[in-house]
């Protein structure tokens, strides 16, 4: 099965940001648990922190899918546009 590099980029970025959100949310809870917080504080901050990684990835991945779904072959021997 040949991707396009682009796919291939599409699926990094995903993979580097599930990576991310864990940790994150790893971190987050370690750092406020370690502190004494309760349960819901400590819940609410992972929220926050989980929060603005998906937005990252949806600010490049979103855009990043959009040249993706616009380059692809359309099956009738054309070339895409460039």
């Amino acid at each position: 099965m040949h991707w396009r590099r682009s796919t291939w980029a599409l699926i990094a970025w995903t993979v580097l940001c599930l990576l991310w959100m864990l940790y994150s949310a790893w971190a987050t809870a370690n750092s406020w648990a370690a502190t004494g917080c309760d349960l819901s504080e400590c819940g609410s901050y992972v929220g926050i922190a989980v929060g603005i990684v998906v937005f990252v990835w949806l600010l490049v991945a979103l855009p990043l899918a959009a040249y993706w779904y616009t380059r692809r072959n359309t099956g009738n021997g054309a070339a895409p546009p460039p």
